[in-house]
C-alpha cells in the first residue's frame, strides 16, 4: 500500500487493501465454521462467549490494520494528509477497546452466557455491521473513492475496512444465532445449563 501510494497508483493500494479484507473474511469463516457444525450435545457454558471473543479479536485485527495502514501510508509514502494520524489513532483506540473488552470479560464469562446477553450482543453486532455498510455506501455514493485529493489512500483503507467489518459482523451474528437456536433445541433445563442462565 505504501509503494502504491508513493507511485500514486490507486489500483495497487486498492488491491492490497482488498486482499487483506478477503484474507480476514476467509479467516473469520474458518474460525466460525466449527460453531455452525456443533450439535446440541457439544454445546457448553462457554460456547457463546468463546465465539464472541474470537470474533471480537478478528474485529480488533481489522481496526488495528486500519490504524497501521494509515500511519504507514501517510508516514512513509510521501502523501500528506493532516487527518491521517487522527483517523489512525482513532482506529487504534477502537482496536484497543475491543481487546480490552475481551480481556475483561474473559475472566467472568457468566455475563455473556445468558440468553438475554447473547441476544443483546447479536443486536449490537448487527448494528455495528449496519454502520459499516452505511459508511461503505457513503464512500461510494459521495464520490470520495474517485477523489484525487490527499485523502484518497484513507478512503481506500476505509473502504476495505468497512467491507471487512460488515462481513465479520454478519458472520458473527450468524454464529450467535446458530448457537442460540441449538441451545433452544435442548429444552428449557438443558438450554439453561448450556447458556449458563
Amino acid at each position: 500500500m505504501v509503494s502504491g501510494a508513493q507511485a500514486r497508483v490507486p489500483f495497487i493500494v486498492l488491491v492490497a487493501a482488498l486482499l487483506y479484507s478477503l484474507a480476514i473474511i476467509a479467516t473469520a469463516v474458518e474460525v466460525n465454521r466449527p460453531f455452525w457444525r456443533l450439535d446440541c450435545g457439544n454445546l457448553s457454558n462457554d460456547t457463546g462467549p468463546v465465539a464472541i471473543h474470537r470474533n471480537m479479536r478478528l474485529l480488533a485485527l481489522v481496526y488495528g490494520w486500519g490504524a497501521v495502514a494509515m500511519f504507514a501510508v501517510y508516514g512513509f509514502s510521501g502523501v500528506r494528509w493532516q487527518h491521517g494520524w487522527q483517523y489512525g489513532s482513532a482506529l487504534a483506540l477502537i482496536a484497543f477497546f475491543f481487546l480490552l473488552y475481551v480481556h475483561i470479560s474473559d475472566g467472568d464469562r457468566r455475563r455473556l452466557r445468558t440468553r438475554r446477553a447473547m441476544l443483546r450482543m447479536q443486536r449490537l453486532t448487527l448494528l455495528h455491521g449496519a454502520c459499516a455498510l452505511a459508511g461503505l455506501g457513503y464512500l461510494v455514493l459521495s464520490g470520495k473513492m474517485w477523489s484525487t485529493r490527499a485523502d484518497w489512500p484513507g478512503s481506500v483503507i476505509f473502504l476495505a475496512g468497512s467491507l471487512a467489518v460488515a462481513a465479520l459482523c454478519l458472520i458473527s451474528a450468524h454464529t450467535q444465532s446458530q448457537i442460540a437456536a441449538r441451545a433452544d433445541g435442548l429444552g428449557p433445563q438443558q438450554s439453561d445449563a448450556a447458556n449458563g442462565a
